[in-house]
């Protein structure tokens, strides 16, 4: 559905903003990086910061706290996102809050 929308507004000369679904933030990211690799001019088509692939792989982490047989172990990140995506994975784990799971603010038991 990506290219369906990306193909005419890039082909009538228009600048794009690429909003990656959650469902399949990647495929979003690819196509960005592939234009910017095509040679298109910097700012005609642009993606969202890598917070909801970050936001989607932390949900996918800390879901049942870890203990699915379909928790994420392994995240694949391009290496042009790798630092800004530890970082931000970091920020969201530290801010996480462990504790009581009768209280309403905790978002994972111990």
């Amino acid at each position: 559905m990506l290219v369906w929308k990306l193909e005419p507004a890039l082909a009538c000369g228009n600048v794009i903003v690429l909003k990656p679904a959650k469902q399949t933030p990647l495929t979003a990211l690819f196509c960005a990086s592939v234009i910017k690799e095509a040679g298109f001019p910097p700012g005609i088509a642009n993606s969202v910061p890598v917070d909801i692939p970050v936001r989607t792989a932390h949900r996918a982490v800390f879901t049942h706290a870890g203990q699915g047989c379909f928790a994420a172990s392994r995240v694949f990140v391009h290496s042009t996102l790798h630092d800004g995506f530890v970082s931000k994975t970091a920020e969201l784990a530290k801010k996480r809050i462990v504790g009581d799971p009768f209280d309403s603010t905790t978002e994972q038991g111990p």
